[in-house]
């Protein structure tokens, strides 16, 4: 069975059994600030192996380090780089994963037996205590099964691990509701693997060079962020405004779509600006944030995928959201979430 405990304040008796549960190497979901983590202790190998297990994650499929501090850094790393350094200082605590030569000492089935490993210092009260009262770093990859939508609630981590892992450490929905950026800093140039919180340019302007931008050239492409009912995007043209004509033709294509192949018993994934052209064609439609705040989208898109499953008969009809900074990283996961991608033209 799995215990839920709330985390009320920044210690007590739901950290001391989260704790006391990674050290006798038991399982612990909790709240970062990108999406709810599956924790163990990296340092356990059985511990990590329980995650791969619960999570139906393909071995090999590396894990991410989380760390609660600087001086946790030599436990994860070979050495820590100039372009490292710069930044960790500008986004550390905070959504950035650094890939770097790994320490001895970390094991290989954290890695998936390769010498480079990705580090993390999360920017979540929770987080941070659980791994600062562990004292060493904690694998941490998302609390869902593999290839689910990723968990942004307590709710969720139950929904598809309840019963499966030792403890929950309910902190409330999080606060940016999609992963981290990793980016390699053994490659030349830099390479992001996954798009994520922090937008590329911004990890240009750091470093002072261009960045390359190879998602899904990591470790594993497995299918991910999927929910059970299919999920159909139709693309958007590249410059869609946020209002006018173009934006209602937009909308009434998405609407013929979704009539088209889902019928009444589809879901329609709308912007602020479109959810309510859609509300007379019966299908439900969910709004997931405006096209003018990419941090209000990102924050609602598992919630919105996972909510959409629940009422969908059929399938799953979603606008696209093109654009720079963090709506790449929004439109990355609705194309690896989707089934189908239905052009624009």
């Amino acid at each position: 069975m799995t215990r839920v405990v709330k985390a009320v304040g920044k210690e007590g008796e739901w950290l001391e059994e989260a704790v006391r549960v990674l050290r006798s190497g038991g399982l612990v979901a909790f709240p970062t600030e990108t999406v709810y983590g599956l924790g163990a202790d990296a340092f356990n190998e059985s511990a990590v192996l329980k995650v791969f297990k619960v999570k139906r994650r393909p071995l090999g499929d590396a894990l991410i380090l989380h760390i609660s501090g600087m001086e946790m850094v030599p436990q994860c790393v070979s050495e820590f780089p100039e372009d490292a350094e710069k930044l960790a200082r500008r986004f550390w605590p905070g959504p950035l994963t650094l890939i770097l030569g790994k320490a001895e000492p970390v094991p290989k089935v954290v890695t998936g037996g390769r010498r480079k490993v990705g580090v993390r210092w999360p920017a979540h009260p929770v987080a941070e205590a659980i791994i600062a009262g562990l004292g060493k770093p904690v694998v941490a990859p998302s609390a869902n099964l593999s290839g689910r939508p990723s968990p942004t609630r307590a709710s969720d981590v139950l929904t598809d691990l309840g019963g499966l892992i030792d403890l929950v450490v309910d902190g409330g929905e999080t606060p940016i509701g999609i992963e981290s950026t990793v980016l390699d800093l053994t490659v030349d140039p830099p390479t992001i693997l996954r798009p994520g919180a922090i937008p590329k340019e911004e990890i240009e302007d750091v470093l002072g060079r261009p960045v390359a931008l190879k998602p899904g050239t990591g470790s594993s492409k497995r299918a991910r962020y999927s929910p059970s009912k299919q999920l159909v995007i139709v693309e958007a043209p590249a410059s869609l405004p946020a209002e006018g004509t173009a934006l209602r033709e937009y909308a009434e294509r998405v609407l013929q779509t979704a009539l088209g192949l889902c019928g009444e018993g589809g879901v329609i994934l709308a912007s602020s600006e479109t959810a309510a052209m859609y509300v007379v064609s019966g299908l439900k439609v969910i709004d997931i944030g405006s096209r003018s705040n990419a941090l209000d989208v990102a924050r609602k898109l598992y919630k919105a995928l996972r909510i959409a499953e629940a009422l969908a008969k059929t399938c799953i009809v979603s606008e696209d959201f093109p654009g720079g900074g963090l709506w790449v990283a929004i439109r990355y996961r609705l194309r690896s979430a989707a089934h189908k991608v239905v052009p624009w033209r």
